[in-house]
């Protein structure tokens, strides 16, 4: 059975929410897709994530190139953070939004 891209998407979500409950964060995913996905409570207050999941590597350039990771992000992201998931690598990256801009 083939995986939707909602579902890659939500996998996503979950190991990032896994990654912040082993840091002992807790977090809770909203239900609405209004680009924030999930909102994570901190000592020092709470914070808004966008969640962007590649399932697995591609090849770049078509068929023929090395294997290539990437996500679309859209410019005008409502979110604090931006947490990028390679999920067949567990992966996990938390960038701001300035980061994104460099």
């Amino acid at each position: 059975m083939a995986i939707s891209t909602t579902q890659i998407g939500r996998l996503g979500e979950l190991l990032v929410q896994q990654k912040f409950l082993e840091k002992g964060i807790d977090s809770s995913a909203l239900t609405t897709d209004s680009g924030i996905d999930l909102v994570a409570l901190c000592p020092n207050g709470s914070f808004t994530f966008q969640v962007k999941t590649c399932f697995k590597d591609k090849p770049a350039g078509g068929k023929k190139g090395k294997p290539s990771i990437d996500w679309y992000i859209p410019i005008d992201c409502p979110a604090d953070f931006i947490a990028l998931v390679y999920y067949s690598k567990r992966y996990v990256w938390i960038i701001t939004k300035s980061d994104l801009d460099e």
